[in-house]
C-alpha cells in the first residue's frame, strides 16, 4: 500500500508545486477573536460527530471523519472549520480507543489503537480514562508547541522557494518508495500519480482515491473479492 498511497496522495501535490507554486507573501499571525459561544459549540460538535462517527466504522479513517466535519462547518465560517477539524481528531481517538477498552469488545480503530493493541492488552474503565487523560495532556503540550512552530515555519515560508521544496520532497518519496518496494513499487507509485492527478485537474475531491482501498475491504465482506480479482486476472 505504500508506492499506491504515495502515488495517490503525496506525488500529485508535489507536482502541482513544482508547475504552479509561487513564493508566499509575508505571513501574518490571526486569531479566533470574534467568533460567539454557540459558534464554538457549532464547530466542536460538528467535529465531534464527524470524528465519532469514523471511529465506530471499519476501515473509515479519520479524514473521513474531518470531511464529514468539514461539509457540516466549512459553508458558515472558515473558523469554525478549523475548530471543526481539530474537534474531529479528538472525537475520532477518543471513539477509536473506547472500542479498544470495551471489555469483551477489543475492536481496534486507527493507528492509536493498533500500535497499543500489540504492546498492551486494557482491561477496564480504568485504564480508559488514563488513555483519555494522556491524549487531552498530550493534546494540550502539542497546542502549545503548535503555537511555536507554526510562527516559524510562516516566517520561513516567505523565504523558502516552494518549488525546490517540492522538488525535495518528491526525490525523497520516490527513494522511500524504492528502498521499501523495489522498481515495480515506482511502477505502482507511477500508476497512482496518474490516478491522483485525476481529481487536482478535474476539480474532484482527492478523497475519493480511498476507492483504492475501501472497495477491494467492501468487495471482500460481501464475498465478492476473489471472484472480482479472478475476473481482472489477478489470481
Amino acid at each position: 500500500m505504500l508506492p499506491a498511497f504515495v502515488g495517490l496522495f503525496a506525488i500529485p501535490g508535489l507536482l502541482q508545486v513544482m508547475v504552479f507554486g509561487t513564493r508566499l507573501p509575508p505571513q501574518q499571525p490571526a486569531t479566533l477573536a470574534g467568533l460567539a459561544p454557540y459558534e464554538w459549540v457549532r464547530g466542536t460538535m460538528t467535529g465531534m460527530a464527524g470524528g465519532l462517527f469514523a471511529s465506530v466504522l471499519p476501515v473509515v479513517s479519520g479524514g473521513i471523519g474531518g470531511l464529514l466535519a468539514g461539509h457540516a462547518s466549512s459553508k458558515y465560517d472558515d473558523r469554525l472549520f478549523l475548530i471543526s477539524q481539530g474537534a474531529s481528531k479528538v472525537g475520532y481517538y477518543l471513539g477509536s480507543l473506547l472500542l479498544l477498552f470495551v471489555p469483551g469488545v477489543a475492536l481496534v480503530r486507527g493507528g492509536m489503537s493498533w500500535m497499543l493493541s500489540s504492546i498492551y492488552v486494557p482491561f477496564g474503565p480504568r485504564s480508559y480514562w488514563l488513555a483519555v487523560a494522556t491524549v487531552a495532556l498530550c493534546g494540550a503540550a502539542a497546542l502549545v508547541l503548535l503555537m511555536g512552530c507554526v510562527k516559524v515555519a510562516g516566517h520561513a515560508a516567505s523565504r523558502i522557494n516552494p518549488k525546490w521544496l517540492a522538488a525535495a520532497s518528491l526525490l525523497m518519496a520516490s527513494a522511500v518508495t524504492y528502498g521499501f518496494t523495489g522498481s515495480s513499487g515506482l511502477a505502482v507509485m507511477g500508476v497512482g500519480a496518474a490516478i491522483g492527478l485525476i481529481p487536482v485537474l478535474a476539480g474532484g475531491r482527492r478523497m475519493n482515491c480511498l476507492g483504492v482501498i475501501l472497495v477491494p475491504i467492501t468487495l471482500n465482506i460481501i464475498g465478492l473479492g476473489p471472484d472480482f480479482a479472478r475476473f481482472l486476472g489477478l489470481l
